[in-house]
């Protein structure tokens, strides 16, 4: 079978475009199936990390006239980490990540502790204090 070539309007009002059969005329608008219009998909930069079955934690103890400060540095990190109030009174927090990020969190932690004082606690310092 042989293509049907025809003379179609541009949308600048010049001479017509030269078309192929209905379905294959990226004038009108029609692509073949299979065939996709848009941009390639670049890929990831960077290893890409399967999904953890756990969430890294931290506790954090810090004056409580600093957790908003805190919460707001945190959230400007982009993702980075959550955090979620432990004991309100002992200003007590859990900063929860992805385990693949601990050394960032870390990192962060530590350049932090110059603008807002505080210190991470162990894990076993909690587990005694509820018992």
């Amino acid at each position: 079978m042989e293509d049907v070539v025809r003379e179609v309007p541009s949308a600048s009002g010049q001479a017509g475009e030269r078309c192929l059969p209905k379905g294959h005329c990226p004038a009108m608008g029609v692509q073949p199936a299979g065939q996709s219009r848009g941009k390639r998909r670049r890929p990831r930069k960077g290893k890409v990390y399967p999904a953890p079955a756990y969430s890294g934690r931290l506790y954090v103890k810090i004056h409580a006239g600093q957790v908003h400060m805190f919460r707001y540095l945190l959230e400007a990190e982009d993702n980075l980490g959550i955090m979620t109030v432990v004991d309100r009174w002992g200003a007590v927090l859990l900063v929860r990540f992805s385990p693949h990020q601990e050394r960032e969190v870390r990192e962060w932690l530590a350049g932090m502790m110059e603008t807002v004082p505080f210190t991470i606690l162990p894990v076993e310092t909690l587990a005694a204090d509820a018992g």
